[in-house]
């Protein structure tokens, strides 16, 4: 029943999933990055640091980005109330 889906979402790759604020830090970290133009020199979560670490793929001086991840990574760095 969709209850049921719900509850599995939101318990195994949500939000409520233990890991979800391991995996949803990376993006709020490079968002961050963007966003005040600071680049990102140490990192202990899901940051690739060969692609922050270069102005070529990883640029900070653009007036528009488009960045690309998973839906339940956007869902699970929104709400942590373990944190």
């Amino acid at each position: 029943s969709v209850p049921e889906i719900g509850l599995g979402f939101w318990y195994q790759v949500g939000p409520g999933a233990t890991t979800s604020a391991a995996q949803g830090i990376g993006y709020v970290e490079e968002f961050i990055s963007r966003l005040t133009q600071t680049r990102i020199t140490t990192s202990d979560s899901a940051v690739n640091a060969s692609i922050v670490s270069s102005n070529i793929t990883f640029p900070l001086n653009q007036p528009i980005y488009v960045d690309v991840t998973h839906d339940t990574t956007i869902a699970s760095s929104e709400y942590h109330p373990r944190m």
